[in-house]
């Protein structure tokens, strides 16, 4: 019975930390477009960064901020996948994953 109660409570944790994260992302989200911080995608533009093929974190960070005005960093992007946000295009044994732009500009905007 404790046990199970335990399990429950887990659960509980990790819906209630989800739920957290998609608020404070939106919230973040909402914060920037008032303060005129957050991009703004018309469908040609969310066409073309569909397109793009996957890039590493050091290649994709910086294309963001020059091409998109999305500030994000490689350890972020990190986190995101460690807590199953963000699934990398390409992951090869010894190498650095390749990220979708397009999961990353989603997730950021709080799309995703």
């Amino acid at each position: 019975e404790m046990l199970r109660s335990l399990v429950g409570s887990e659960m509980c944790i990790e819906t209630a930390a989800h739920h957290h994260r998609r608020h404070t992302s939106t919230l973040r989200y909402a914060r920037e477009l008032i303060d005129g911080d957050a991009p703004e995608f018309n469908d040609e533009q969310w066409d073309y960064v569909r397109s793009l093929p996957p890039m590493q974190s050091r290649t994709l960070v910086p294309w963001l901020l020059e091409n998109c005005g999305i500030r994000v960093s490689a350890d972020l992007i990190k986190r995101w996948k460690e807590r199953g946000r963000i699934t990398p295009a390409i992951e090869e044994p010894g190498k650095h994953p390749y990220y979708r732009a397009v999961d990353v500009v989603r997730i950021k905007m709080g799309l995703a």
